[in-house]
Order: structure tokens, then C-alpha cells, then sequence
């Protein structure tokens, strides 16, 4: 810029400076007003830039109010943080609440009035037996065996609403195994199958013995069924000496698709000696998601049963409040009381206590009240105590004691040799309410389910109520900086020209000039130059000055 450019640039401001000072004496005749209420605004414009909020260092060590600020904002952050992760822990309740397929189950030690009784009888008859019939027809001698149950109410047999014993099985099984001899005859004939259920669900189905149905009570693995069908005595193989081979098998399976209502499950073989077989039968909502819990487990959260992730999180729950999460293994014997500190999510070590000791596969044997574990040496109680565990190992220590949930199982002998054995084998078994499980609205989880949903309905609301209030402060915040930001441009100027004058008016004679060719468009770059990435390397700084000239005008 030339000198008199200069001159120009400074003239100009001083005559902005005199028009600020005496606004009335520059009114124009045609736009006065307009003239007027630019000249006579003092306070800058307020425009919406990321650097509104931000505060340098220097300032802060020149005005000690702002360190309250400061710590003002810290503590908005913190809030805002507080009530994101209440927001999400309720929605993660709701959702696991929701999601579970038997929810009342979790909390059936508190509602045992919703569980009802079904009374289970397994009976046969026999018909045709040689000691049956004394007329010299030759009739094949059978039996039919039947399985059927009973709700446990007030209800009548000839209620239309009364539920079904369907209702309550999921899958039936009945294993039949040979006797010491086997008689060729009895597995050479057709077997018929019947259903029964009063007037109107008689079904009858044919069976070829030829075609045996194994039992899928058995995961390939057979030490690990996935439905729980092993027992505690049948872990050898079947073809041993001690146990009958099974020479046929007799399954039901609930079907959704194509339901089937009955009370009684009939089974009819020929035969004129008695029969052993094992009956397995499985409750409906024992199979997915719910699984037994070991003992040591179930001391420690309280529930013999559940899921997998209604464990896993009782156990975080239990940990949390006993405060037993650390930082690192170096710091598990000077751990904390306060509890906020072990929820900030930098936690990834767990202190093993006595009852998360017992866990481990080295303790699963151990009970923590019997006199021994109270009288062993006190080198090994410490060594116990300074046990840790990583946080994200927990699902792996939580697997080893979880097993499904075993069905019922018994076993029964077919007597020829008897009319009927009806009334000896009778047992009962705990099921769900049907209509629970049909209509869980009812149900206490999903009425807590409503009140967290209830909840973030009304956090939500007043969130919506306070957010205008909220954003008018934000707003008025934002142009407090940014007038605490232009007063601080003024103070160190005139700081500099109180301090030594001339080599501040000649800094503000080349800011001025350069800024007038920022506006201008004129900056006197080859154009070539310009378009290669060195030439924005060696002139980071007048680049961001520039930029810097453009933003304060409001032409970016």
C-alpha cells in the first residue's frame, strides 16, 4: 500500500472514531435513520464462529473471575454426562425387561401366587392278556400307556376356557427299552398313537416300529445337551450292561404353526410282557434363554434361575455396590470408599471378595460357612483377598456355571399283569399361570417396564420445556465472550500504543493495508503459485490471518 493509501486507511478510522462519538452530527437527509443505527451500535455483531465459547490463556490470567467460569463449564459437562448415562441405563432396563421371553420368572420368588399346580398321572391298561381271556380266539394281547394332567383349580373338565395339559409341555418323550428277552413279536406289529382329550380331540396315528425316532433331548456333544435332558446317573452310554438298549421312541413337540390342544397323550404297542421306559417330560419357557444357576452362583445374586445376561449383570450390580472395581492390580489393597469413583468407566480390574472367589474353579468346591474355610491359614485368606479379575473376563467365569435347565424325568414299568395302574404314579409339578404367559401386560417387570418408560416420557418433556430457556442463556453467553474477546482486542492495542506508540501505529498500518487487499481480492499472488500445496506451507500465517480478517467482517 502506498503512503497515501495509508493516509486514507487512517483518516477513515479516525473518522469512524469522531462519527462514534458525535452519531447525531452524521445523519444523512435521505437514509438518516439507517446511518444513524449503524454508527450508534457499539456493541459488535453477534455472529456464530466455533471460537464464540473459547477463552485464551491470557485472558483467564487477566480477569480471575473467568477461572469460575471455567469450572462452571466443567461442572455443565459433568451434569450433561450424568444424565446421558441415566437416560441410557433406564432404556437398557426397559429393553432387557422387554426382550425377555418368561420376564415374570426373575421375579417368581417375589409373585409365588402366580404359580399354579399341574397334576401329572401316568397309567396303561392292559387288554387281550392270556390271563384276560379265556375263549379259544386268538387275539394279540396289548396295552396303551397314557400320559395326562391336570391344572390344579376350580375349574370344571367341561370348561371351554379351562386350559389344556398341551398348554403347559413343551415336549413330550417316552423311551422304550427291551426287557432281558426280547420278544420278536412285540416290535414286528404296527403301533398306534393316540390323543386324547375328551369328545372331540381324538387322534389316532400310526407308527411303523421299523422307523425308531431318536431322542433331540441330546446336543452332538452328549456331555452338554442343550435342552438339559442328562441326568446325574447317565453319563456312561446306553448299551451297557447295566441299562436296556432302547428299541423304540415316542415324541411330542409343540408345534406353533399348527397347535394341538389335548389332555392325555396315549400310546398303544402289542405285547404280553411288561415294558420299562423312561417318560422326559419339558415345561414350556425352560428352553432359550433360561438356564439353572450353579450354587455358588445362586448364593451370590439370589435366583437359581434366569439368563445368561440377567447373571452377568447382577454381578456388575453386585460389584458396584460393594465397590470393587480398581484401576489395576496394584491397587486392589488401597482401594476406594468413595463409590463414585468406581463408576467413571476407567475401572478394568475386579477385587475378588469371598463369594466372587468362590467362582473360580479352583474354589467351586468350597462352602464359604462351613468351619473349614474359617479356621484355613491366614496367608492363604490374604492371598484370596488380593485376587483380581479383569472386568471383560467375567462372561467367561460366569458360562462355567450356568447349565439349561434339566427336564422332568421319570421312570415307569408297563404292567401286562394288571387291568389297569392307574392312581400309582401320580406327581405334581409348578408351572406358570397360562394366562401370564398368554397376556404379560399384567405382570410386575412389565409394569416397571411402563413406569421407566413413563419416566423418560417425563424427562423427555421437561427437557423439551427447558431447552428454549437453555438456548436463550447459550445464546447470550456466546455474545458475552464475544464482547469480552473485542474488549480485550481494544485493551492490548491501546496497552501497545500507551507503551511505545510507534511501532504500534506502523503494525496497525500493515494490518490495516493487508487487511484491504484481503477484502479487495487483491493479494498479489502469481496464480500458479497459488496452486501448489508448498506455497500454503511457507504462508500458514498470513493465511490464517486472513482468514482471520474474513470471519471478523462476515464475508465467510
Amino acid at each position: 500500500m502506498t503512503k497515501s493509501g495509508a493516509s486514507k486507511t487512517i483518516g477513515k478510522a479516525q473518522t469512524s472514531t469522531n462519527t462514534k462519538a458525535t452519531p447525531k452530527a452524521t445523519m444523512a437527509s435521505t437514509n438518516g435513520n439507517l446511518v444513524a443505527t449503524n454508527i450508534q451500535r457499539t456493541n459488535p455483531i453477534p455472529t456464530n464462529h466455533p471460537t464464540d465459547s473459547y477463552l485464551p490463556s491470557h485472558l483467564v490470567n487477566l480477569i480471575p473471575e473467568l477461572d469460575s467460569y471455567q469450572q462452571l463449564i466443567e461442572a455443565e459437562k459433568k451434569l450433561d454426562v450424568y444424565l446421558a448415562r441415566k437416560k441410557i441405563d433406564i432404556f437398557q432396563s426397559i429393553s432387557q425387561w422387554n426382550n425377555s421371553k418368561q420376564a415374570h420368572r426373575d421375579f417368581s420368588h417375589h409373585d409365588k401366587d402366580q404359580n399354579k399346580y399341574l397334576r401329572v398321572y401316568i397309567s396303561n391298561i392292559a387288554e387281550n392278556q392270556p390271563w384276560q381271556d379265556n375263549s379259544q380266539t386268538l387275539e394279540t394281547g396289548s396295552w396303551t400307556m397314557r400320559i395326562e394332567g391336570r391344572l390344579l383349580d376350580s375349574q370344571t373338565a367341561d370348561d371351554a376356557s379351562r386350559p389344556k395339559f398341551s398348554s403347559y409341555i413343551q415336549d413330550i418323550a417316552v423311551d422304550f427299552k427291551l426287557p432281558n428277552k426280547v420278544n420278536s413279536d412285540d416290535t414286528s406289529e404296527d403301533n398306534d398313537v393316540d390323543m386324547v382329550n375328551g369328545e372331540s380331540n381324538d387322534i389316532t396315528n400310526d407308527i411303523d416300529t421299523s422307523n425308531t425316532i431318536n431322542l433331540p433331548l441330546k446336543s452332538p456333544d452328549a456331555n452338554n445337551p442343550v435342552d438339559g435332558s442328562e441326568s446325574t446317573e447317565t453319563k456312561k452310554p446306553l448299551e451297557t450292561p447295566t441299562q436296556s438298549p432302547i428299541y423304540d421312541a415316542v415324541e411330542w413337540h409343540f408345534d406353533a404353526k399348527n397347535p394341538v390342544d389335548f389332555d392325555g397323550l396315549d400310546i398303544k404297542r402289542p405285547g404280553t410282557s411288561n415294558v420299562n421306559c423312561t417318560v422326559t417330560i419339558q415345561l414350556k419357557g425352560f428352553t432359550g434363554d433360561n438356564l439353572e444357576y450353579s450354587s455358588d452362583l445362586s448364593l451370590l445374586i439370589g435366583k437359581s434361575q434366569g439368563s445368561l445376561h440377567e447373571a452377568i449383570y447382577s454381578i456388575y450390580k453386585y460389584i458396584l455396590l460393594n465397590n470393587l472395581l480398581v484401576d489395576n492390580k496394584t491397587e486392589v489393597i488401597s482401594n476406594s470408599d468413595d463409590g463414585n469413583s468406581t463408576t467413571n468407566g476407567e475401572k478394568t480390574y475386579v477385587k475378588l471378595d469371598e463369594f466372587l472367589c468362590r467362582l473360580l474353579p479352583e474354589n467351586a468346591d468350597k462352602d464359604p460357612f462351613s468351619t473349614d474355610l474359617e479356621d484355613s491359614a491366614s496367608s492363604e485368606k490374604k492371598q484370596d483377598e488380593e485376587k483380581t479379575l479383569k472386568l471383560s473376563e467375567l462372561p467367561n467365569l460366569v458360562n462355567s456355571h450356568i447349565a439349561p435347565i434339566k427336564p422332568i424325568k421319570t421312570d415307569y414299568v408297563i404292567r401286562v399283569d394288571k387291568a389297569t395302574t392307574y392312581g400309582e404314579l401320580v406327581f405334581d409339578i409348578e408351572v406358570p399361570d397360562i394366562t401370564q404367559l398368554q397376556n404379560p401386560a399384567g405382570l410386575h417387570p412389565n409394569e416397571l417396564s411402563t413406569e421407566g418408560m413413563k419416566l423418560l416420557s417425563e424427562l423427555d418433556e421437561l427437557s423439551n420445556q427447558v431447552q428454549p430457556r437453555l438456548d436463550d442463556l447459550e445464546k447470550q453467553s456466546n455474545n458475552l465472550l464475544l464482547q469480552l474477546n473485542a474488549s480485550a482486542d481494544k485493551y492490548y492495542f491501546f496497552k501497545k500504543m500507551a507503551t511505545n506508540p510507534v511501532p504500534a501505529l506502523q503494525e496497525y498500518m500493515r494490518s490495516s493495508a493487508n487487511a484491504l487487499k484481503v477484502l479487495s481480492g487483491d493479494e498479489g499472488f502469481n496464480e500458479d503459485t497459488v496452486r501448489r500445496a508448498q506455497f500454503y506451507k511457507d504462508n500458514e500465517g498470513i493465511l490464517f490471518e486472513n482468514l482471520g480478517v474474513l470471519l471478523a467482517n462476515g464475508r465467510l
